[in-house]
């Protein structure tokens, strides 16, 4: 799976922990995109099954793509409490944590819980 698509659940996930109802209109919002390019990624993340549509335009993560997200929001929170404790600037911690959250692996992440 490529960042972007963890990008986008992660993003949806966070959404629907404040409101039960996330459109495309909220995600482009939530990550500064075009409405054109989130339209675009929802159509790959329902061919994924990562995501459900409803008739209303709501969107819901699927058990698999609620994993995934899950995942993801658990590895970025563990790091970026780790670089702002470190003293590193907030947007980095956010850029650093969210690059290291999309490419480790869980064997090597759960060994570092287990360390810190």
């Amino acid at each position: 799976m490529n960042n972007s698509r963890y990008s986008y659940l992660q993003s949806i996930y966070n959404l629907k922990v404040k409101s039960d109802k996330v459109h495309a209109v909220d995600i482009a919002k939530y990550m500064n995109y075009s409405k054109a390019s989130v339209s675009r990624a929802v159509k790959n993340l329902k061919k994924y099954d990562y995501i459900k549509v409803d008739e209303d335009g709501n969107i819901n993560l699927t058990s698999k793509g609620y994993e995934i997200a899950k995942s993801i929001e658990d590895k970025y929170s563990f790091f970026y409490s780790i670089l702002i404790e470190m003293g590193i600037d907030t947007n980095i911690a956010d850029s650093d944590a969210s690059r290291f959250a999309y490419n480790i692996s869980c064997t090597t992440f759960n060994k570092l819980k287990e360390i810190f």
